[in-house]
């Protein structure tokens, strides 16, 4: 049966920690086990097989998230971000089943809600527009996002492992003046967490677990700490030894290409169930923060039972493949990935106009 996300039976959160805590960051890291032991947001790791019933498989997933990574590197946005859309997007399929197309507007909403939660400077919602070359209407947009929001009961901000992630490197025993190290090991263990959230079967794993593990197979494997070491530097994060051994297996995996295939992420059957029922039309996204944009939507191409390849807009993206995934290649800051809708380019003139009436408004890269 899937996760019914409104009646997970958990206790309250506390407020006050269980333990004495001597430092901020240590009570930091308390806060946030905490909390992941008490959120209600239920994310069902075999949605695949008993939720999905329009033909996903794990291969639609891995290129969507894919696609999410390389949007936040083209829009400057922080890893955690990415871990907050791949979160509502993964609660929103452990309730309902989605199509390609579907698949395609959940995971771009699920990237600008998470934006606006998250960042200064968020994704607006032009700039969606133009991602997808307008295939989706404003309102069809918007009332994506209602649905999104209604499921999700406005808990905008999830356990995170790329929060949980810096916050442990924080704790381990580089030299107070050796900065750059620590930055580099923050940003090799967030490179391996890429690849393990791309894999369905993380969601097996709690996120404290994922991330502990990353954080010591990195500070092991390539800044030379002890085994000794880390469980000092590590000994406030409490997590079940069966727990941390699967999360350890998992990340193991991510980190010599080899990820483990979980009998969970089974390919759904075939079958067309009953959708949510679409809610009614919004005037505006119920949590804008921006004014009402000045552009007018063009008139979307009204979908068939069955659309073809000129109604979809990422086709390369979300095209039908074996539903084993090959492993995630190692990412560079200068990839490049196939993007939903139009490539943006610096001199493009829907750009050039806004960024001329806000000079202050983020720098973008000029390819995807």
């Amino acid at each position: 049966m899937p996760v019914n996300v409104e009646s997970a039976s958990m206790s309250a959160m506390p407020f006050e920690l269980p333990v004495e805590c001597a430092t901020e960051t240590h009570e930091i890291i308390q806060w946030a086990l905490l909390k992941e032991k008490h959120y209600r947001a239920l994310r069902n790791p075999l949605y695949l097989s008993e939720v999905q019933r329009h033909g996903m498989t794990s291969t639609w997933r891995l290129r969507v998230c894919r696609w999410m990574f390389e949007t936040a590197k083209e829009f400057e946005l922080q890893m955690d971000t990415v871990f907050g859309a791949l979160h509502f997007l993964d609660q929103y399929l452990s309730v309902h089943s989605v199509d390609r197309v579907t698949l395609q507007l959940l995971g771009m909403i699920c990237m600008w809600t998470a934006s606006k939660m998250h960042e200064g400077k968020p994704i607006l919602l032009e700039e969606m527009a133009l991602m997808c070359e307008r295939k989706f209407s404003r309102s069809q947009m918007v009332d994506a996002e209602a649905q999104l929001v209604r499921l999700i009961g406005f808990r905008f901000n999830p356990p995170n492992v790329f929060t949980m992630a810096r916050d442990f490197v924080n704790e381990l025993p580089f030299e107070e003046d050796d900065k750059d190290r620590r930055a580099n090991c923050v940003a090799s263990v967030f490179n391996l967490l890429e690849r393990v959230v791309e894999d369905i079967s993380s969601l097996e794993c709690s996120v404290s677990s994922l991330a502990k593990a990353a954080v010591q197979l990195v500070a092991k494997s390539e800044y030379n700490f002890t085994v000794p070491e880390l469980l000092q530097a590590l000994k406030t994060v409490q997590i079940e030894e069966r727990a941390y051994r699967a999360a350890f297996k998992t990340v193991r995996g991510a980190y010599f290409g080899t990820p483990s295939v979980s009998t969970r992420t089974q390919t759904a059957q075939a079958a067309a169930p009953n959708m949510m029922k679409p809610l009614k039309s919004l005037t505006q996204s119920p949590t804008a923060i921006e004014q009402v944009p000045a552009f007018h939507d063009e008139t979307p191409s009204s979908p068939s039972n069955d659309p073809d390849d000129s109604y979809l807009i990422c086709t390369e993206t979300l095209s039908p493949s074996p539903s084993q995934a090959p492993p995630a290649p190692a990412r560079t800051t200068a990839s490049t990935s196939s993007t939903i809708g139009i490539t943006r380019s610096a001199s493009s003139p829907a750009r050039s106009e806004t960024e001329t009436e806000q000079p202050n408004k983020r720098p973008r890269k000029a390819t995807m």
